[in-house]
């Protein structure tokens, strides 16, 4: 029995690293995917060197952070467009013995690759030229190479949290552009319209939902070097939520809706 099961997972398995195989070859040769890689590249580029010529090392990592806290929810937009497929490619992968708890998965799955390496790269390429530029006499100090570090590396975590929300919502609503919204925008909006028209325990109520939403934690994660207990907590309990919330009941819409 322990050896079927072994075989099935084993089967199972296959299929998902096909099919993210098989995502990552038809995003890389998508022209869009080029083009965007190509301004994105550019615009890197031209604010590092910009950054760089009447700054300091504070005042550079400073402004990196700034361009690769908007750049990354751009990212995190692109690929949730690129990846989220319309009826017809869904029906064809079921045609294909994909189930739909492989297709919710591997898009998932293929959203966080994308997103999370292209961060990483823009990360270390800022950091290359950091150290290209102390080949020449700036004067970037260790402290600074640390607190980038860190920063990128609490923006990958939190990124994560980020694209389960959205991949929860784009699929609970079978929408890409209203997932999108719904989570950076509508459900945000909401819950500080409820702060402003409340007072009291109400008023309360609607912060804290406020503050676990993803976008709102990945501002106020990078907004401080210093992480204590409470962020922690906040952020547990966010992953938690965005996970039961939104992309579970994205997974539950999904797998038991007919597809439209």
């Amino acid at each position: 029995l322990s050896r079927g099961l072994g075989d099935v997972y084993k089967r199972q398995g296959e299929k998902i690293m096909k099919y993210i195989k098989a995502e990552i070859f038809r995003i890389f040769h998508t022209r869009n995917y080029l083009k965007f890689i190509f301004a994105i590249t550019l615009i890197l580029l031209g604010s590092m060197i910009y950054s760089s010529i009447a700054s300091n090392s504070g005042e550079y990592f400073e402004s990196m952070e700034t361009f690769l806290k908007i750049v990354s929810i751009i990212i995190s937009i692109f690929f949730s467009v690129t990846i989220f497929k319309k009826k017809d490619i869904k029906v064809e992968l079921l045609s294909m013995g994909l189930s739909r708890k492989h297709i919710f998965v591997c898009d998932l799955i293929t959203l966080q690759i994308f997103t999370l390496f292209s961060i990483a790269i823009m990360g270390g390429l800022i950091l290359l030229f950091s150290l290209l530029k102390n080949l020449v006499g700036s004067d970037y100090t260790g402290g600074s190479y640390i607190g980038f570090v860190f920063f990128l590396i609490r923006m990958i975590i939190l990124m994560i949290n980020v694209n389960n929300g959205v991949m929860g919502l784009t699929y609970l609503l079978n929408n890409v552009a209203l997932g999108i919204a719904t989570s950076f925008v509508i459900i945000p909006s909401v819950f500080q319209i409820g702060m402003y028209m409340t007072e009291g325990k109400i008023y309360d109520v609607f912060n804290n939902l406020l503050l676990i939403q993803p976008f709102k934690l990945l501002d106020l994660g990078l907004a401080t070097e210093q992480i204590g207990n409470s962020f922690i907590k906040t952020a547990g309990i966010s992953f938690i939520f965005v996970f039961v919330i939104y992309l579970m009941s994205g997974y539950v819409r999904f797998s038991r809706k007919e597809i439209n």
